[in-house]
């Protein structure tokens, strides 16, 4: 199981979050429950963790699925905490940064495809969950509410010493056995705003920078250690070695009108922003073609009606004879088939169309 290991020793548990949380192949809350379930009573659980976060409600479905459990938690940050991994580790009853180790908290975020109502709803959404959210980092600390979602808002990054005094954490250690470097999985260092150097750094570590210790290193067939020994693909030039994968704003800018099974697709793929919007346009330029392609064969099957006079492919909306009820449903239709749903291909009926629309409404109210 990538980054996810529990270990049970006499009547203690040691539990490892050493990779994403949630998504399609990330730490599950489903997984954490089966292990916690399968290990049966224990009186305590050791949580070790190196993750740059993930999917806020696995994150918080973990927090309350410790949290709610008898045994004593004991949390230990032993590279990174970040967003939903930072949740998690406010389940300890004790919080121990190790040495080096950072915890970040910030504003959730998401991504809306939709009118202008769709993103309302989701900032709406997205701001209740700030407000559960900082009602755990509050309680945690003793701070209130208004100074957690200050941090919150400011993406803070905590470096030991200082999550102890904000009260996120209790102790801090200098005697940890492995930091940061163990997050192999991904580039993360321009996901966030405000990333101290010197974790950019770390989240770069070289194949021989692996600690040799960590559970399953010494195993060819464990993912962590394949993940390890993982290199990057080797550049397509040299400029291209400077460029680093795109963030979904970035993506979202550059790539005007796509949908969220793009965007993620991108983002699985670790693209650059130019990479990116060369594959978007490619996609545009087809749709546009088979588009274009439908709407000429509607208006040919138009000219068979006898009485009706060909129209020729570049007849504007105006044309006389034309149908402009009929062009406009060849152009919807001719969306629908690109697998658009009707709001989707409405609108791109519209914007490739400029005035097919509104002569179709003239003519209805003539």
């Amino acid at each position: 199981m990538n980054g996810f290991t529990l270990k049970k020793k006499g009547t203690k548990v040691e539990l490892r979050i050493y990779d994403f949380i949630g998504g399609w192949d990330g730490v599950m809350a489903s997984d954490v429950v089966k292990e916690l379930k399968a290990a049966g009573n224990v009186d305590e659980i050791d949580v070790i963790i190196n993750s740059p976060g993930g999917f806020v409600f696995d994150g918080i479905a973990i927090f309350n699925e410790l949290k709610t459990n008898k045994a004593k938690v004991n949390v230990f940050v032993r590279g990174l905490a970040a967003s939903a991994a930072s949740v998690v580790a406010m389940a300890g009853d004790s919080i121990t940064m190790e040495e080096s180790s950072f915890l970040m908290i910030h504003n959730a975020s998401g991504l809306t495809i939709g009118m202008a109502e769709d993103h309302r709803k989701t900032a709406e959404a997205l701001d209740k969950m700030d407000g559960e959210l900082a009602a755990i980092y509050a309680r945690r600390s003793g701070e209130n509410v208004k100074k957690a979602r200050l941090w919150m808002e400011s993406e803070s990054w905590f470096t030991a010493k200082e999550a102890v005094d904000a009260g996120l954490a209790d102790e801090s250690v200098v005697d940890a056995d492995d930091g940061i470097a163990a997050i192999y999985k991904a580039d993360y260092t321009n996901r966030w705003t405000n990333m101290p150097d010197q974790v950019a750094a770390m989240l770069k570590p070289k194949p021989s920078e692996v600690p040799a210790h960590i559970e399953g290193a010494d195993n060819p067939n464990n993912e962590v250690q394949e993940m390890a020994d993982q290199k990057p693909p080797a550049p397509k030039d040299a400029q291209e070695n400077e460029l680093k994968s795109a963030t979904i704003t970035e993506l979202e800018a550059a790539c005007q009108g796509a949908d969220a099974e793009f965007i993620l697709a991108q983002m699985r793929d670790n693209a650059t922003v130019a990479d990116a919007q060369t594959v978007w346009i490619v996609e545009q330029q087809t749709q546009l073609t088979a588009a274009k392609k439908d709407l000429s064969e509607a208006r040919e099957k138009k000219t068979e009606k006898p009485g009706v006079p060909p129209l020729a492919s570049n007849a504007s909306v105006e044309t006389e004879g034309s149908d402009p009820k009929a062009e406009w449903d060849a152009a919807v239709d001719a969306e629908k088939k690109l697998g658009r749903d009707n709001q989707q291909a409405v609108m791109n009926a519209n914007r490739k169309n400029p005035g097919l629309r509104q002569a179709m409404v003239d003519a209805a109210n003539a």
